[in-house]
């Protein structure tokens, strides 16, 4: 009679990413793209996400993920170095925006090699995204009826504006060192956890 391997124990994952496609997306569409610049560090939070994992082999497990992606920069125009689009020059800083985008997802990861401690493996996943844009510029801002107003590129000042897309996100390789209950990660790869994406887990 040959005995059935013992799976894994479902987990709990919470992990934090960098460089999502929520990110690049964040500077990349919505009415004022041409004037948002790239955040810094500091302006950007990252990915947030918690998941369920479930195993169904030794090598595979599916998990339900959701989470959280934000992200602040600055609205500008113009520079001391050069003409803004009415022929002055300006600071560069002309107003704000905000990115918020809530995610949830399934994923399906496999383990390419298990010692005992430790397993590497890769995952694929797929989902929904709904986020939230935020633009405010500056009261005093120049030439202002050109940004906001009734013939302005954005109706109000601020302006939120909602948006949706499809998610996914393909993680090639990664690296787990776990205890008896607990366990640490890495995993590098593309998508709305970002290209580098860290977290723990617990054993349920």
């Amino acid at each position: 009679m040959h005995k059935h391997p013992v799976l894994p124990r479902p987990q709990i994952h919470i992990s934090y990413g960098i460089l999502s496609t929520d990110q690049w997306k964040g500077i990349g569409e919505g009415p004022l793209r041409s004037f948002m610049d790239v955040p810094r560090t500091r302006d950007m939070t990252g990915a947030f996400f918690i998941t369920y994992q479930q195993f169904f082999s030794r090598r595979s497990a599916v998990s339900l993920t959701a989470g959280i992606d934000n992200q602040n920069g600055a609205l500008s125009y113009g520079s001391s170095r050069g003409p803004n689009v009415a022929g002055g020059n300006i600071p560069r800083a002309s107003g704000a925006y905000c990115r918020q985008a809530y995610t949830a997802a399934v994923e399906y990861s496999y383990i390419y090699h298990r010692g005992r401690r430790h397993y590497t493996y890769g995952l694929i996943g797929g989902g929904y995204t709904i986020a939230t844009n935020k633009y405010s510029f500056y009261k005093n801002v120049t030439d202002s009826a050109a940004f906001y107003g009734p013939h302005g590129m954005i109706p109000t000042n601020p302006y939120t504006e909602h948006c949706t897309h499809w998610a996914g996100q393909i993680t090639p390789i990664a690296y787990r060192n776990e205890t008896r209950r607990v366990g640490m990660y890495v995993e590098f790869g593309f998508g709305y956890k970002g290209m580098i994406c860290t977290g723990v887990s617990v054993q349920l």
